[in-house]
């Protein structure tokens, strides 16, 4: 009796003195005691814990574990395990637990308890995922790291290689060491070029060495290797596929051949500024344009650089240069070059800058084009427009002075003849009168001449109206207005000057055919109720603004090639100096708007009229 109560206090002792955590737990899993380290160890107190099941300590995931070791526990098919889970203490923090479980028998199911003790595995368990994970990210990093990577014994048998080894040469790791393969012998088949290959392996660490290798399909790669030794002796060669890189090196030796020869054959060199260290490049094409020795120091360009520039463009650029460095879009420049032949060449040089990842202005580059020949052909192409353009003048105003001629002509000859032959027929008629018949032929004829009148008027007038010399643009305008009305019944408002004295002959005749060629559009494409005329004068010119409130004409159709009238209506105005703008509006109406300068003549090119 005695040894039993001494028992029950040694254990009682051991209970709650013991570091572990120690709890009692019925077969249904609720909890009946715990010791203070298992308390701690979850947070709760005693009297909490006999409220819980083990249960409610496990973790989500690792209940279904719990429940089954707890089932087995209460039929006796196991008396002694161990597992590990994670429990959730009182304050929400999961930790690791290792729990050490034991049917403790006695007489009956209602004294039958299960045993469980508990040691905090958390640091362990954080410690060991950390470490795998370490390896996990070390193994990934390792097969996918794109270098190769070979472990090889000082005798040159590999021992292990990565992904990358395998995907570049072809053969994996399980063929070699299976089939006990020479790689050596198979990726170098020249015997010289191997022993070179494998005294690079059995010397110390080393840089990098660039190799040729054979790959399982016969290709020739190009492989930079550099190899370190570890302790145990193991050779690490790491190896960098550079194939494509040499193929782009080779690539760009050729583009930049290529660039020479057409950078020779266009006249157009290239240059380039890093604008923080001060060095200047200069391509062979540029030193060729300004005639300068490609051997001259980089810190000389500058100078010689300006020294060629002509005298009259100098300052121009020497200023440009100092403000180059706040310039941070695209710029071009046109200048002239002295060279030391005396020779003048034009040069147009096109700048761009070059930013950072801040916005910060690195470089600048540029592109030089010797554009002499250019310059002389548009000189030459200018001079040709302006003889073309006097000659059209002066066939412009050819062609008005015969209409003048022949509208004349038809009006004062052929209507007197015709109005004559009105007055003979009307004498006939009273000297000999008709009879009933021959009264009906003579009046059929008298109408066939009054038609006739009316058509050598309208010709004479469309020839040139006799009321632009007679009266004057004002009255001219307003007379194409009301045939313009009449003849489409489209309302025709006008705003016109008190006085055109101002306005000479060729203006005015400019300004009319270009309102006659515009009415005549408005009538044909603008399906228009109203067109608004305005000429008025204006800072030295004259100005007629014709605006319709029709379809409105596109972009599009004002450009196309048919469009010859408006063609021809610029001409006119640029021949007098003048402008014309053409805007639509579709669903608004079309404007077209002319503005030529007042003056008592006009020039074109050596010839002059007044």
């Amino acid at each position: 009796m005695a040894a039993s109560k001494t028992n029950r206090v040694l254990w009682r002792t051991m209970f709650e003195d013991s570091t572990l955590g120690i709890a009692r737990v019925d077969l249904e899993g609720r909890f009946v005691e715990a010791n203070r380290a298992y308390c701690k160890l979850v947070g709760y107190s005693n009297e909490e814990l006999r409220a819980l099941t083990l249960l409610d300590l496990a973790a989500k995931d690792d209940c279904q574990a719990n429940t089954e070791f707890i089932e087995q526990s209460r039929r006796g098919d196991r008396h002694d395990f161990q597992v590990e889970a994670r429990y959730r203490r009182k304050d929400g923090q999961i930790i690791w637990v290792r729990n050490t479980v034991s049917l403790i028998p006695g007489t009956d199911e209602s004294s039958t308890f299960i045993m469980t003790i508990a040691e905090d595995i958390t640091a362990r368990r954080n410690a060991g995922d950390n470490l795998r994970k370490q390896n996990e990210a070390l193994q990934k990093i390792f097969d996918h790291v794109p270098v190769m990577i070979s472990f090889a014994t000082k005798e040159g048998s590999i021992k292990f290689v990565n992904r990358e080894w395998e995907r570049t040469l072809g053969w994996s790791l399980d063929e070699v060491l299976r089939e006990n393969l020479d790689i050596f012998s198979l990726c170098y088949p020249d015997p010289d070029y191997c022993r070179k290959v494998l005294r690079f392996v059995e010397e110390t660490d080393s840089e990098w060495v660039e190799f040729k290798i054979r790959t399982r399909d016969g290709r020739i790669l190009d492989i930079n290797w550099a190899r370190v030794t570890l302790s145990d002796g193991t050779s690490v060669g790491i190896g960098r596929d550079i194939t494509a890189r040499k193929r782009a090196e080779e690539a760009l030796q050729r583009s930049e051949a290529y660039l020479a020869a057409g950078q020779r054959l266009s006249h157009t060199g290239s240059w380039a500024l890093n604008v923080l260290s001060g060095e200047l490049f200069w391509s062979q094409e540029t030193f060729r344009i300004f005639r300068i020795d490609p051997a001259t120091p980089s810190v000389s360009l500058g100078e010689l650089f300006l020294q060629r520039i002509h005298p009259e463009d100098r300052p121009r650029i020497e200023q440009g240069l100092k403000e180059a460095p706040m310039e941070t879009r695209e710029y071009a420049a046109d200048y002239r070059a002295v060279l030391p032949d005396g020779s003048i060449r034009h040069i147009h040089d096109v700048v761009y800058p070059v930013a950072n990842e801040t916005g910060q202005i690195i470089e600048r580059y540029g592109v030089v084009m010797d554009v002499t020949e250019r310059k002389e052909a548009e000189a030459e192409l200018r001079c040709s427009f302006d003889q073309l353009r006097a000659l059209t003048a002066r066939v412009q105003d050819a062609r008005e002075e015969e209409r003048r001629r022949v509208a004349r002509e038809i009006h004062d000859e052929l209507g007197q003849a015709l109005t004559a032959i009105k007055i003979d027929l009307s004498s006939l008629v009273h000297e000999f009168p008709p009879d009933a018949q021959q009264a009906q032929r003579i009046e059929s004829i008298s109408n066939v001449v009054d038609q006739t009148i009316k058509s050598v008027r309208r010709i004479s007038t469309e020839l040139r109206p006799g009321i632009l010399d007679d009266v004057g643009l004002i009255a001219a305008v307003e007379w194409a207005a009301e045939e313009f009305e009449a003849r489409t019944g489209t309302r025709c408002r006008l705003e016109l000057p008190e006085d055109d004295s101002a306005i000479d002959s060729d203006r005015a005749t400019a300004i009319f055919r270009i309102l006659q060629e515009t009415l005549t559009n408005v009538a044909r494409h603008a399906n228009a109720a109203c067109v608004r005329v305005r000429l008025l004068k204006e800072c030295g010119s004259v100005i007629l603004e014709v605006h319709d409130n029709g379809r409105g004409a596109t972009e599009e159709q004002l450009s196309a090639s048919g469009s010859l009238g408006i063609r021809g209506m610029r001409e006119r105005a640029l021949l007098l100096e003048g402008e014309l703008t053409v805007r639509g509006i579709p669903g608004q109406g079309t404007t077209v708007l002319v503005r030529i300068p007042l003056a008592e003549s006009k020039t074109y090119g050596s010839l002059t009229t007044t």
